[in-house]
């Protein structure tokens, strides 16, 4: 394949796109999301929605979650084989990644695979990021890619709601275990770069309290009301 799929995804899809899909794309570290939107009002291509399974994540343990057309337009990069709106960028009718794992090989996503990160993986660095970020990201994939199976369980956090939850899924975080760890002050960060807007800071301290719940065994009932985790 071609490997001048970043450069030219960010010189003709980013930069006719809104600002809200290019701080999306920065805060994920991977131009993808920022194209979406181009692609369905500018190229106009057909790819409509029938109903079905949806899948949120991608081989390559990319969540589609931030995308508006999930659903509507498309089911996700796995439902369709790969065959995604960025594909001809490439050279291709089918993403690189995708085609590798599941055609080639056969795995069920990249986590399978001894030689991640491998070159195509590369190919889909965004121009602006350092090594470092890089690296974030693919960490960042490897981890969705281990909780992409797992039930949502997130709800059972006090002060969690359909909505918290869906946010946080959507960073990549779809299980109380994967919140272990985890600087909310980060999650916060992300989750505002991801929607373009600065969320309101109970979204914080929501963030806060969800990642104590996660980090112990036993827990202070006070600590568990997410309005005592203020600044």
């Amino acid at each position: 394949m071609q490997r001048k799929f970043s450069p030219l995804l960010y010189a003709k899809i980013v930069k006719k796109s809104t600002i809200y899909f290019q701080r999306c794309a920065r805060a994920e570290h991977l131009p993808l999301y920022a194209g979406v939107k181009s692609w369905y009002t500018i190229k106009k291509q057909d790819f409509k929605y029938k109903g079905g399974s949806i899948v949120l994540y991608n081989v390559c343990g990319l969540s589609c979650g931030g995308c508006p057309h999930l659903g509507k337009e498309c089911a996700g990069c796995h439902s369709l084989k790969g065959k995604v709106y960025w594909a001809p960028y490439t050279g291709g009718d089918i993403c690189p990644i995708y085609h590798c794992c599941t055609v080639q090989n056969g795995w069920k996503h990249c986590g399978e695979c001894p030689q991640v990160p491998c070159e195509r993986w590369k190919t889909l660095k965004d121009p602006d990021e350092s090594d470092e970020q890089f690296q974030q990201s693919v960490n960042a994939r490897f981890r969705a890619l281990r909780f992409a199976g797992a039930e949502s369980d997130l709800q059972t956090i006090p002060g969690v709601g359909k909505n918290i939850a869906q946010d946080l899924i959507d960073l990549g975080y779809p299980t109380v275990e994967s919140l272990r760890g985890q600087d909310p002050e980060e999650l916060y960060r992300k989750d505002c770069l991801r929607k373009g807007r600065i969320e309101d800071r109970c979204q914080l301290y929501v963030f806060r309290e969800a990642v104590y719940f996660a980090g112990q065994e036993e827990h202070d009932p006070e600590k568990l009301k997410w309005w005592n985790w203020k600044d």
